[in-house]
Order: C-alpha cells, then sequence, then structure tokens
C-alpha cells in the first residue's frame, strides 16, 4: 500500500465490511452525491445498488408457485428480459477511468419511461493525478443509437422502452460515447433522498454563492433566499441549489452549481477532521444511500476509485459545461433544441482530458475530401443563372457539389444542415460569410441523400471571392 494509503488507513476500521461501508460511501459521495436533481426514487429504490445492468422495467412477480391457490392463473411473460451486456473489465488501477453520471427526470414518473434530466462525464487519469469533468445538456440534438436524431435526454428512454441490452443506462452511455468520441466504461445514478441524507450527514457543504438565488424546497412551498457570501447548505437547500434554473443561464448555470457541489463534497470529506466521522458512523451512512444507488462499477473498482479520488489535488481538476459557446439555438420538429458545433465540443473534450486545447490542425482539403459533403447550391438572389457559375466555384474548393437549382427569393444566404458534415459546414460559413444563428437551419434527416443545402441570396451576387 501506498504512503498516501497509510495515512489514511489509520482511520479504517478493523472489519473488511466497514471499510467496503466507508470506501464506497466516499467514492459515491465524491462523484456521484450531487446528480440527484430530478430522480425518480420510486423507480431506482426497489434495486439493489449494484445489481447490474440498467433499471427494471417492471416489478418482479410476487406470486406464489403454480398449484398453490386453486382458481388463480399467474401472469405469463409477453416479452423476454432484455440480454444482458458485457460487463467492463476490472480497472486495473493505472488506465484513465470515465463514469457517465445521471440523473433522470421526475415529470415521467408516472406516465412513461424516464429521461435523463442531468448528464455529466465524469474522467480521472491516475497516472498524471488529473480530474475532470464535463456537463451535457439534456437539449443537446444528436444521433441517439437505436433511434434517429433527437435530444440527448431520450436516449435512456429509448434504451428502457425498447428493452435494449443495457436499457436506458447502456443506450444513454452510448449516445455520450458518441458525442464525445471518447471510451465510457462506468455508468452511475442516484437517489435525491440518498442525496439529501448524505449532505445532511456531512453536516452540510460550504458554497461560496456569487450572486443572490431563491432555492425552493423540494416537496414543499418553503422558498429561502441565499445572498452571496459563504454559506454551509443542509441536504435539502443543497438539493434546491442543483435543481434552480430560474438564472440568467438557465440549465447552464445549473451544471455549473453541481459541478461546483461535487467539489464541495469533496473538499468536505477529505478535510481531515471529516474522516474520522465517516468512520465512525459508516454502517448509518450506507444504509442511507446504499438503496439509491444504480451503477455498473462492482465492489473492487469502487474501492480503488475512491482512494485514488482522494488523492488527486483541487487544482487538477478541469471542469466544463457544454454551454452557448458550443451550441447555437434552433428548432426540429417543432421543439426547441441546442445544435453542437462539433469542432467546439471536441476542443473542449480535448481541453478537459489533456488540460489543454489541442487545436488539432489538418489539411483542410484532405479534411474535405474525407468527409466528401453532398452539397446543394440553390439561388435565391434576383440574379438568374448565379449558381452555375457558384457550383463550379465551390467544387473548386474541394466541396462535392451534387446539384444546383434555384429557391424562393432571399436578401441573405442560409445554410441548411441534413446530415452532420462539420468541415464542409464550416467551409461554406466561411465562403458565404454566414455569421449568425438565423443563418444556419436544421432539418436533421437520417439516410437523406444530401447533407448541406447552400441557398445564396442577393449578398453573395453583390460581394464574393470569385474570378
Amino acid at each position: 500500500m501506498s504512503d498516501k494509503s497509510n495515512r489514511f488507513s489509520k482511520f479504517l476500521p478493523k472489519t473488511r465490511g466497514t471499510r467496503i461501508f466507508v470506501l464506497v460511501l466516499v467514492a459515491v459521495g465524491l462523484v456521484l452525491g450531487f446528480l440527484v436533481s430530478n430522480l425518480v426514487s420510486n423507480v431506482i429504490a426497489r434495486n439493489n445498488p449494484f445489481n447490474v445492468p440498467g433499471i427494471d422495467v417492471v416489478d418482479k412477480p410476487t406470486n406464489s408457485p403454480v398449484g398453490s391457490t386453486p382458481g388463480i392463473e399467474l401472469p405469463t411473460a409477453t416479452l423476454p428480459p432484455p440480454d444482458l451486456v458485457e460487463m467492463p473489465p476490472n480497472w486495473d488501477g493505472k488506465t484513465r477511468i470515465n463514469v457517465l453520471i445521471m440523473g433522470l427526470d421526475i415529470r415521467d414518473q408516472e406516465t412513461d419511461a424516464p429521461r435523463t434530466d442531468s448528464m455529466i462525464l465524469f474522467t480521472m487519469d491516475p497516472l498524471n493525478d488529473t480530474a475532470g469533468m464535463i456537463s451535457i445538456p439534456r437539449d443537446l440534438w444528436v444521433k441517439i443509437p437505436n433511434a434517429d436524431y433527437a435530444k440527448i435526454n431520450t436516449a435512456y428512454r429509448v434504451g428502457e422502452v425498447k428493452q435494449l441490452p443495457g436499457g436506458g443506462p447502456e443506450n444513454a452511455r452510448k449516445a455520450v460515447e458518441n458525442l464525445l468520441g471518447v471510451p465510457i466504461q462506468y455508468f452511475a445514478q442516484i437517489d435525491f433522498k440518498a442525496f439529501v441524507k448524505f449532505i445532511d450527514d456531512i453536516k452540510g457543504v460550504k458554497l461560496d454563492i456569487k450572486e443572490p438565488i431563491d432555492l425552493d424546497i423540494l416537496y414543499t412551498q418553503d422558498v429561502v433566499h441565499v445572498e452571496p457570501g459563504i454559506v454551509t447548505l443542509p441536504g435539502d437547500l443543497a438539493l434546491a441549489y442543483v435543481r434552480n434554473r430560474h438564472t440568467a443561464m438557465g440549465d447552464f448555470d445549473r451544471a455549473k452549481r453541481q459541478q461546483e457541489v461535487i467539489l464541495a463534497i469533496r473538499d468536505r470529506i477529505v478535510a481531515f477532521k471529516m474522516f474520522p466521522m465517516l468512520v465512525a458512523t459508516a454502517p448509518t451512512l450506507y444504509a442511507d444511500i446504499s438503496q439509491g444507488i444504480k451503477t455498473n462499477m462492482d465492489l473492487q473498482v469502487l474501492l480503488s476509485f475512491a482512494q485514488k479520488v482522494l488523492q488527486i489535488p483541487r487544482e487538477n481538476y478541469v471542469n466544463k459545461v457544454i454551454n452557448n459557446e458550443y451550441v447555437t439555438l434552433g428548432q426540429a420538429e417543432a421543439q426547441d433544441m441546442l445544435r453542437p458545433i462539433p469542432e467546439k465540443i471536441r476542443e473542449l473534450r480535448d481541453e478537459v482530458f489533456t488540460g489543454q486545447s489541442l487545436n488539432r490542425v489538418a489539411d483542410l482539403a484532405q479534411l474535405l475530401q474525407e468527409e466528401n459533403a453532398r452539397v446543394i447550391v440553390r439561388n435565391a438572389s434576383n440574379t438568374p443563372g448565379f449558381e452555375v457559375k457558384t457550383a463550379e466555384y465551390l467544387a473548386s474548393q474541394g466541396l462535392n457539389v451534387i446539384q444546383q437549382g434555384t429557391a424562393p427569393y432571399q436578401a441573405t444566404s442560409s445554410i441548411t444542415i441534413v446530415g452532420a458534415t462539420p468541415h464542409a459546414l464550416k467551409t461554406l460559413a466561411k465562403i458565404f460569410n454566414v455569421t449568425y444563428a438565423g443563418q444556419v437551419k436544421f432539418n436533421y434527416t437520417p439516410n437523406s441523400e444530401v447533407d448541406l443545402y447552400i441557398d445564396f441570396g442577393d449578398d453573395w451576387v453583390a460581394s464574393n471571392p470569385m474570378p
């Protein structure tokens, strides 16, 4: 055991069972404790905390054996249970570990399979003693595994409704994995009741409140106004703090507060005087939270994970939110959504995973060729025939123009996105000076024969770089 582990071992109880209680508690408290803003307690409370993977879609029947009660016919299953997904290999304690932390939308509790309301990717690099978080907005418009384009918060629901292998957690894991382009080994969920009780048992979390905020206590009519300053919030107010959306940046601000509470929990636990208290009350604390946890981490991984997280310095965390800098606002299928800007999201990911933005630079002509985006050019100006020259020019710039035609008149040029081809999109936006959100339209269509439409207006005819 390392010197750092020995430093903590003197506080640990002698019995292995109680050690497990403490270390599992620490792992959950450090990384999972805050994400309870909208979890469905009656869906996950009945599950064993480490029964993997996914959440039961229906309750298990409790009928007596056949024939034990004359005249009562037992129901027969109409659908087989989903196959189990392959368990991730045990963590070796040296390679990077990625955990998707999820909260479920409480509004779906009685009517439908739940959607995720909170998603955070937590990553830790044990060799370099670094860690980080990426908060993913629920309204991000992406390709959903085993479905079409939709908000990323529906990936969980698709997995549950379709009874896919691994259920909702596995489908949500795949969606985030596809979005960020990194492997995600583990997932975790936690019930809001467990969160409130845990925060109370560690005597609250200390936060630096930057601006006045009203905290609505769940299941009550009580509202507590908090002024800026250093405050210690009990469990119910900490829950209200991570749930609040009524600030200038809405969900983006809420994601920052969730990350803030994660680090506050970490600071509370690693404080020297806090650890003996956790050891002394470990059985009670574990009993409080065990029924509110769902994860595919086994105990061995949790033990190693908890010990390592305790050793990473606070200054070695890089935390980011996919906010308005990385998306544009739009509509799809008559609903508001957030359109991802792929290159910016990749830069954000690189910053969290490496501590710096890599800003990969590649030959644009090669990228366009590999992407092979199918582009249709349409003349929406008052100058007939200008689409021919424009199409020839775009082809000379490495774009794959498959068709040209006309469109209803518009003064300024616009781009319609049908498929995800970021390099061609960036190239067209630069050529046609498409600089604001209103000039970009989204019409995601899976299996379409075109990726991008460029409808150029009088602005292009009046000023363009063509020879």
